[in-house]
C-alpha cells in the first residue's frame, strides 16, 4: 500500500473504474444499501454528478442547507435535525419519523475543492448509523489533516481529471472500505438496467504527485487572493478549515453585484460560470425535504462567480485578472 494511505481511515486496496462521477456515485449509493425511496442526506448545493446519481438510484434525499461561510453542508444543522426528527430502530436503522423511511447514508460534497470537516461528519455518521459517501468529483487533490479527501468515508468517488473543466470528464474512480460489497456490484439487480462496465483495478496512486502539485498551486493561489483582495469587502470567499488543503480549480467568490460583475468580465472576454442550481430548485427534488434556517444555497447560487482554470495559471495572469475585477469596483 502507498505510504500516504498507511494511516488512512479507509484502506483502498482495490477500486472500480467508472465512466463518470455520476455513474460512480450511483454505484456507491447502491453499494451503501440505498433502495428506491430511501432517504440520503445531501447538501442542497451539490455537484451535478450527485444530483444525477440520486435520481438514478431512486433515492429521496433529505436536503440540508449549506453553511454560508464555507458553502458546504451545514453539519450542525444536520445533526440538530437528526436529533429531533429521526430514531434508530432495533435493526440499527435510522428512521425519519415523518415518513417512516430509512435514512441510509450521508453524501458530503467537497464543493469547489474545499474539504468538509470529516472529523465532525464521521462522528455524526457513527452516532446515527449512517454510511458516508464522499463526493470528491470537484476535490481531487484536496487534503484534510494531511490525507486525501475521499479516504475518510465508507465509499468515495474521485474524478480522474486532475483539473476538471466542468465540460468533459475523463472517468472516475470508486473506492470502498468493503471489498466484498464492491465485488458484488456487477450482480446487483438495481444496476442491471444501466450499461455499466465493471473494471476492478488495484488502486493506483500514480497521480498523487499531480494531486500534491495541485494542492501546492492552490496554496499559492489562495495566498495571492488574500493579498490582492483583502481590501475589497464586496467579495466573499469560501472559508477554509485550518486542517484543510483545498485544491481549487476555479477562482470562486460571492458578490452581491454578481450579475453586473459577470457582464463586466464577459466584456473583457473572461469566462465565468456558477454552481449547478440548488437541488431543492430542481423538478426532481422539489418534493424532497429541505432542512434550513434560511436559504443560503439559493443565495450562493445567485451570488457566486466561478472563473474556471484560474488557479492553474501563472501569477502574472492572476494579477491581470485582479486588475480587471478591481476596475469594476473603482468605477
Amino acid at each position: 500500500m502507498d505510504p500516504l494511505f498507511a494511516t488512512s481511515p479507509i484502506s483502498p486496496e482495490s477500486a472500480l473504474l467508472s465512466r463518470s462521477a455520476e455513474a460512480g456515485l450511483h454505484m456507491a449509493l447502491i453499494a451503501s444499501g440505498v433502495q428506491p425511496g430511501d432517504h440520503v442526506l445531501a447538501p442542497a448545493l451539490a455537484s451535478a454528478a450527485l444530483a444525477g446519481a440520486l435520481v438514478r438510484a431512486g433515492a429521496d434525499p433529505v436536503l440540508v442547507d449549506v453553511d454560508p461561510s464555507n458553502w458546504l453542508i451545514d453539519l450542525d444543522l444536520m445533526e440538530e435535525f437528526l436529533m429531533g426528527h429521526a430514531i434508530v430502530n432495533e435493526r440499527d436503522e435510522l428512521i425519519l419519523r415523518k415518513t417512516g423511511k430509512a435514512i441510509r447514508a450521508v453524501a458530503p460534497v467537497h464543493l469547489n475543492g474545499n474539504p468538509v470537516d470529516m472529523n465532525q461528519l464521521r462522528f455524526i455518521a457513527h452516532r446515527f448509523y449512517l454510511k458516508v459517501i464522499e463526493d470528491v468529483s470537484e476535490a481531487t487533490g484536496s487534503f484534510f489533516q494531511s490525507l486525501p479527501v475521499g479516504v475518510y468515508g465508507d465509499l468515495a468517488v474521485f474524478s480522474l481529471d486532475v483539473h476538471p473543466s466542468g465540460y468533459e470528464e475523463k472517468g472516475a474512480l470508486l473506492i470502498s472500505r468493503d471489498e466484498q460489497t464492491m465485488a458484488a456490484l456487477p450482480q446487483n439487480p438495481l444496476l442491471s438496467r444501466y450499461p455499466y462496465e465493471f473494471h476492478f483495478v488495484r488502486i493506483s496512486l500514480e497521480q498523487l504527485p499531480a494531486f500534491r502539485a495541485a494542492s501546492a498551486q492552490s496554496k499559492a493561489f489562495l495566498a495571492f487572493v488574500q493579498k490582492a483582495f483583502h481590501q475589497l469587502p464586496d467579495l466573499k470567499w469560501q472559508h477554509v478549515l485550518p486542517e484543510a488543503e483545498p485544491a481549487f480549480q476555479t477562482m470562486s467568490f460571492a458578490c452581491s453585484r454578481a450579475r453586473e460583475l459577470r457582464r463586466h468580465l464577459a466584456h473583457e472576454e473572461i469566462l465565468t460560470t456558477t454552481f449547478a442550481p440548488p437541488l431543492h430548485q430542481l423538478p426532481a427534488f422539489r418534493k424532497s425535504m429541505f432542512i434550513r434556517r434560511a436559504d443560503h444555497s439559493a443565495q450562493l447560487f445567485e451570488e457566486v462567480i466561478r472563473i474556471p482554470g484560474v488557479a492553474n495559471q501563472e501569477e502574472t495572469e492572476w494579477q491581470e485578472l485582479a486588475k480587471t475585477i478591481w476596475a469594476f469596483f473603482e468605477v
